[in-house]
């Protein structure tokens, strides 16, 4: 079963979304690597365990512009909770 989502975008249009509820349940990370190459940066989502095991949760590809586009986002909304309020 999916789940709709809208999203807008900076064409100013709305994207519909859709998201497995596997997906949507999400999955824990404590450890976060990063590889690249000249035209991708490949982000491992992984769980440390206590036995010094890592267990890779989730692995997103993307192009070096949507990196960019994603610390972006990620600076704003971090910025944003910092914030005083």
């Amino acid at each position: 079963m999916t789940e709709p989502l809208v999203a807008s975008t900076d064409a100013d249009r709305d994207v519909t979304v859709e998201i497995d509820s596997a997906i949507a349940r999400g999955a824990y990370s404590n450890l976060v690597l990063v590889n690249r190459s000249r035209t991708e940066i490949t982000i491992d989502f992984a769980y440390m365990q206590p036995d010094d095991r890592a267990i890779v949760q989730a692995r997103i590809i993307l192009a070096p512009s949507n990196a960019r586009e994603l610390v972006a986002l990620l600076t704003r909304q971090l910025d944003a909770d910092d914030a005083p309020r």
